[in-house]
């Protein structure tokens, strides 16, 4: 396990647990141009971790009450970077999407498929997540690899984030009992999920399709086997 994780994930939770507990909710909403769901990098989990995902964001969203988003199987991803603000048309001949493309591609040479562990729950302002530690360094080397590609550029936003999380539930919503909320993630603190083994690398734009977000992939990059 990469030095740290840990004192990330505790120090993340911790956060998100003492805001939400104060009562302290952002909704989303469906995504306008210039908001939230730009074009993104990330990660998509698979197999029995996934199933376990979604079973975890089913129950997460009962216990949140109705009218929220909740990720299923196509939908729950780790973000690696969120490029820019939403747009909802990008052409496949788009010159920024383009330039994101090329720079993933700078960004993964020579890397090989990497791990993430996922363990706890935490709940925050926006939702409901699972916590991820990277096994080794190379998931925190793609994102400064891939920002590094990027930073000569008017519209890159400043240095990667350093925690790794897959939201399960978006709050979309009035939270019924934000206390039971964080009761219920205060009860799988310490869940071990699963570790996930990652070997591609995701470009996708969001939309709304009237009930949740869906993740549509404009580009895939593969790590090299090693």
């Amino acid at each position: 396990m990469v030095e740290g994780v840990g004192i990330r994930s505790s120090e993340l939770r911790a956060r998100g647990r003492a805001a939400l507990a104060a009562g302290q909710v952002a909704l989303d909403t469906p995504p306008e141009d210039g908001g939230r769901w730009g074009l993104t990098a990330l990660l998509r989990p698979t197999g029995a971790v996934l199933a376990s995902l979604v079973d975890l964001a089913d129950r997460a969203s009962a216990v949140a009450g109705p009218g929220h988003w909740m990720h299923g199987a196509t939908e729950v991803h780790l973000t690696i970077r969120t490029f820019e603000p939403h747009r909802r048309v990008i052409g496949e001949d788009d010159p920024r999407l383009s330039r994101y493309r090329q720079a993933l591609a700078a960004a993964v040479v020579g890397l090989i498929p990497f791990h993430l562990r996922l363990r706890g729950l935490s709940p925050h302002p926006r939702g409901v997540a699972v916590l991820g530690e990277p096994v080794e360094e190379t998931a925190d080397l793609l994102r400064l690899r891939l920002w590094e590609a990027l930073r000569s550029d008017e519209t890159a936003d400043g240095p990667p984030q350093r925690d790794w999380y897959a939201n399960l539930v978006h709050f979309a919503a009035p939270v019924s009992c934000p206390a039971d909320v964080v009761a219920w993630c205060d009860a799988r603190a310490d869940l071990d999920v699963g570790t996930l083994r990652f070997s591609d690398v995701e470009v996708v734009r969001w939309s709304w399709d009237g009930m949740r977000m869906r993740a549509t992939t404009l580009d895939l990059v593969s790590l090299c086997a090693g």
